[in-house]
């Protein structure tokens, strides 16, 4: 199973500023059909203000919608 990667931007975000929202993230995810097993979000140590969101399916754009509620998608990673 190919995984797809992408970056997460929150202006405040990463280890010296506010988090993600996790929860909200995890709502959003849910309500876009993924199990919490189906994707994974962690600190991008290069740049702290992203996070890197790994996925086992390709997000649609009303999926990256949602979650840019509460996070700007930033962009797909080849």
């Amino acid at each position: 199973m190919s995984e797809h990667q992408y970056l997460l931007f929150h202006p405040k975000g990463g280890p010296r500023g506010l988090t993600l929202d996790y929860d909200l993230i995890d709502a959003a995810m849910t309500s876009a059909g993924f199990e919490k097993t189906d994707y994974m979000i962690s600190y991008n140590i290069d740049r702290p203000e992203y996070y890197n969101l790994t996925t086992k399916k390709e997000l649609s754009q009303e999926q990256i919608k949602a979650i840019g509620d509460h996070a700007q998608v930033f962009k797909r990673l080849a």
